[in-house]
């Protein structure tokens, strides 16, 4: 399960309902982050281009981002 604040699980669902008209959809890797995963994913990371600091946490935190990836209905493929 993916978790998100209403807003932005709304919007994922009509561009899910745009896309699906379109033989698309989305496959989902991660939603709401606890922020000891955030932490943890830094310390090992150390870089702010690739990793939210902890000092300012991450949008995943706050269940307002997700990371995901387009496919083909089809066959469930990722489009590259």
């Amino acid at each position: 399960a993916a978790f998100l604040r209403l807003p932005a699980a709304i919007a994922l669902a009509e561009a899910q309902k745009e896309l699906r008209e379109k033989g698309y959809g989305l496959l989902i890797f991660d939603a709401y982050r606890p922020y000891s995963v955030t932490c943890a994913i830094y310390n090992k990371i150390k870089d702010t281009n690739f990793a939210a600091p902890p000092w300012t946490g991450s949008r995943h935190n706050r269940a307002c981002a997700i990371d995901l990836s387009l496919i083909r209905l089809s066959d469930g493929k990722e489009v590259r």
